[in-house]
């Protein structure tokens, strides 16, 4: 037994010391899809060291906070917001400032956000600062989503690469890559559902020729569909 408890106190000693400690903490690991038995959990800085058994001696430095009863998840990633509206409609909507939504969402647990539709000129900058400022959600987005002129996408306000040509695809995926999207965003709703109109949309020419730039720049595409049908011809044509 005393040889199997050697390589854990091996590991222990060549840890960072903890920083701070959760204790009591319930945790839920997703991949396992369990919640774990109350135990202490080691962080150090920014980093998780792990979990330890239940009242495990910390140095005298270190915060203790006693957190029974509430259970610890891992930073949740929302993978479709636009940080400069509220989702309060699709014609009548509210201006946010990005800093203050990206505060909200780390506030309620959400740690990385993905904008799939704003402003180019000034999204990409927001981005920048959610790196390097801790108390905004970690921002990965798309700039410009591309759509077809009046399409979905362009009743916000905000610039959208409206395209009608192979050619003013690559124009806009030209002006675009210098801003280093982390995803790309193309839109083949056509509308017809509740209280919105039939909309134009991109055709599977103009899909294709966002989904081979796309894969050129090795991006994820991402795209905007209402029904089967759409979903479908999205993953067909590369998304």
């Amino acid at each position: 037994m005393l040889s199997n408890l050697a390589p854990l106190a091996l590991v222990l000693a060549q840890a960072p010391a903890p920083t701070l400690v959760l204790r009591n903490a319930r945790v839920f690991d997703p991949e396992a899809q369990t919640l774990h038995a109350p135990a202490d959990l080691w962080i150090a800085g920014e980093r998780v060291l792990g979990e330890r058994p239940l009242g495990t001696p910390t140095p005298a430095s270190v915060e203790v906070r006693d957190v029974a009863g509430a259970t610890l998840l891992p930073g949740l990633f929302d993978l479709h917001v636009h940080v400069a509206v509220a989702g309060s409609g699709m014609d009548a909507f509210a201006r946010l400032q990005r800093e203050d939504n990206l505060r909200s969402q780390l506030y309620c647990g959400v740690t990385h956000v993905v904008d799939l539709h704003d402003d180019q000129a000034a999204v990409f900058a927001t981005r920048e600062r959610s790196r390097t400022e801790p108390d905004l959600a970690r921002l990965h987005c798309a700039g410009a989503a591309f759509t077809a002129p009046g399409g979905h996408g362009t009743q916000f306000g905000i610039p959208a690469n409206a395209v009608t040509t192979v050619a003013e695809v690559n124009q806009c995926f030209d002006e675009l890559a210098p801003l280093r999207p982390d995803v790309i965003k193309a839109i083949l709703e056509h509308g017809e559902w509740g209280p919105v109109p039939k909309l134009p949309t991109l055709d599977a020419t103009l899909f294709d020729a966002v989904a081979a730039r796309a894969r050129a720049a090795k991006l994820p595409l991402f795209a905007h569909v209402w029904t089967l049908d759409e979903a479908r011809t999205a993953v067909e044509h590369g998304a």
